[in-house]
């Protein structure tokens, strides 16, 4: 166990706290056994002590403070007392009070009643070491937002209970540096405690011992979770910034330039792909953005390969290689994906190995409408479980076509599909499906995005024939450009949380021309409501939660860490003075921004992440609990 040097807090309860006071003789009807009598130090008059009159003994004691600061070791000086009573109608004292009283030694007095009966009385000072030992409070260092609330002890003997609300992630993860407050001079007991911050670390939920000034006085406090009441189904509760930093050609955890373009929630590690050498993916705590000492096992992966990433609903890490046949051909033709089904440490099982210009792609998009210009894996997602039913979705921009593979018992279907839903044809290198559906019938479940300046994006309910439901782009909270190509989108994910189907999508607008001629493109992630059943045309913009850039409907600080700065705002513009970004992005090559989501293990919130290639990175959580 390790002890905290003396916390200091507010005036012991124990000890009345009055104003400044006169000296006087208050007259009461009432006989000699209720004297009544106050003493206080004449340089404290706030610090009052209600005297013990014991008639038996004709002696009234005051209990005065051991200090009579709650910071410094000061002590009353008991040389200069002031004392005032409450005497019966009639009675005075002899001699007549004075108005400095030397307590330091017993000091006697004689009371006069009006019948001359005479009473001679010992004023007696003494020293006491309180016995509070209360928990006053805790604070999270690195979340004042979060609450906590402390439960006294209902009976001598039974545990007094801190209890931290859990309305969000974070609140985890701050637990380990809490700072604590307690009874004035009484001391803190407790594991985790850290003495050069001072510190406690209450993320093993420890039990808090406060010991009084006396040294025998102790109340004993466990340490839990609170819940409050979750909103309602259909509602969103608190929305945050988890973590987010701009990628400088300094930084510390391996970014590189025209490196990363897509990224994956693999159980609390957030996976960001180097499509330059596979080997080097990035490995994140996906909670605080920090390196997670892991790494990504690649074996039997071919290290010169584009390859992509995403997750399935399992969990499991998948990737695939981009691959393009014609004028779009690639070093290779083959497309290969692979699967972790033992976690990113353990080796990878290639899952697909074909020709895209063989069977299992004929038509699909190869050759379709004669046309046999085509690429995939650039995007990519999966619903379902890859080791059993799944689907994986890709895109072929040049053919205007999603791209389906049926997985059924964990393998790969020799035959892909493709279909066009309807709409309008304009697809770009970020066009992306995300998949609703793990099953096939009459028709594929997704949504998908043009990832171009078009801003075209679709919810593709199952059926046949043209279906799509284009979204129209909302009027706030999203960059529609000023002209045909000043604007753009690009990666988008989905899930459904709390009764409500959250799409979160990054938009992008022309922001400049950089020093080196290349299109600055400034950035932010818009995050809505689009519902669980079939949405209409409208749902994109009128169910429109937040976005990283202006906050909600309420302004930009009812979202914390919104706004133009690196937790809320993708640019190629250093947010650091003398600090220069891993370069800028560049719209019509590949995709330069991708999202991901993850829940928490408890479904309480939802986590969302947002890539921008040689931008940076930001986190945003929503909860089910308000703050």
């Amino acid at each position: 166990m390790k002890f905290k040097s003396l916390l200091l807090c507010l005036v012991p309860a124990a000890l009345a706290l009055f104003g400044c006071k006169e000296d006087k003789i208050v007259y009461v009807d009432m006989d000699l056994t209720t004297l009544g009598a106050k003493a206080y130090f004449a340089e404290a008059p706030s610090i009052t002590s209600e005297g013990v009159v014991d008639n038996e003994n004709s002696t009234i004691t005051f209990q005065m403070p051991w200090f009579i600061s709650d910071t410094d070791e000061i002590q009353g000086d008991m040389t200069q007392m002031k004392v005032s009573l409450t005497l019966p109608q009639g009675a005075t004292t002899d001699p007549e009070l004075p108005s400095i009283i030397d307590l330091s030694t017993p000091y006697e007095i004689t009371v006069v009643l009006a019948d001359n009966t005479r009473s001679i009385f010992t004023l007696v000072a003494e020293y006491v070491k309180s016995s509070a030992s209360s928990l006053l409070g805790a604070t999270l260092v690195n979340l004042e937002s979060a609450s906590a609330e402390v439960t006294e002890p209902a009976e001598a003997g039974e545990k007094g209970t801190l209890t931290v609300y859990k309305t969000s992630t974070k609140v985890a993860l701050s637990m380990n540096a809490v700072s604590l407050e307690c009874s004035p001079w009484a001391t803190i007991s407790c594991d985790g405690y850290n003495e050069e911050t001072g510190y406690y670390d209450l993320s093993a939920l420890p039990e808090i011992t406060v010991t009084a000034q006396d040294g025998e006085t102790q109340t004993v406090y466990t340490v839990e979770y609170g819940y409050p009441t979750p909103v309602a189904a259909g509602e969103m509760g608190h929305a945050y910034n988890l973590f987010g930093y701009q990628f400088y050609t300094d930084n510390d955890k391996g970014f590189e330039a025209d490196a990363h373009q897509t990224l994956a929630v693999v159980g609390d590690y957030l996976v960001i792909s180097n499509v330059k050498d596979f080997t080097k993916m990035i490995v994140l705590d996906r909670f605080t953005g920090e390196l997670a000492g892991v790494t990504v096992n690649t074996d039997g992966i071919d290290a010169d390969r584009h390859l992509t990433i995403t997750t399935d609903d399992a969990g499991h890490l998948f990737a695939i290689a981009y691959t393009g046949v014609g004028t779009n051909a690639t070093s290779s033709t083959s497309v290969r994906a692979w699967v972790w089904k033992d976690g990113i440490t353990s080796a990878p099982t290639s899952f697909i190995w074909a020709s895209l210009a063989g069977s299992m792609f004929t038509n699909a998009p190869y050759g379709v409408n004669g046309n046999n210009n085509s690429y995939i894996g650039l995007t990519v997602s999966v619903k379902g479980d890859l080791t059993a039913d799944a689907v994986i979705g890709l895109v072929s921009p040049p053919n205007y076509r999603p791209v389906f593979i049926n997985v059924v018992d964990g393998v790969a279907q020799n035959k892909a599909a493709v279909e066009w839903p309807g709409g309008t044809a304009s697809l770009g290198a970020a066009a992306k499906v995300v998949m609703l559906s793990e099953t096939y019938s009459d028709g594929y479940h997704y949504i998908m995005g043009s990832g171009n300046h078009s801003l075209v994006m679709k919810y593709v309910p199952m059926g046949t024939g043209t279906r799509a439901v284009e979204f129209s782009a909302p009027s706030s909270h999203w960059w529609n450009g000023s002209g045909q190509y000043d604007h753009t989108s690009s990666g988008f994910a989905y899930a459904e949380f709390n009764g409500m189907g959250v799409m979160a999508m990054m938009n992008y607008v022309y922001g400049g021309t950089l020093d080196d001629g290349q299109y600055n493109w400034n950035g932010r992630l818009y995050v809505t409501n689009i519902g669980t059943d079939t949405p209409s045309a409208t749902a994109f913009a009128n169910g429109f939660l937040f976005d990283s850039r202006e906050g909600s409907s309420e302004g930009t600080d009812a979202v914390e860490g919104t706004g133009p700065y690196a937790t809320g705002y993708f640019s190629s513009f250093s947010f650091e003075t003398g600090k220069t970004t891993l370069g800028a992005n560049i719209v019509s090559s590949f995709p330069f921004g991708d999202v991901a989501m993850g829940k928490s293990t408890d479904g309480s919130a939802l986590q969302i992440y947002a890539l921008s290639y040689n931008q940076g990175l930001i986190a945003y959580e929503i909860s089910i609990y308000n703050k």
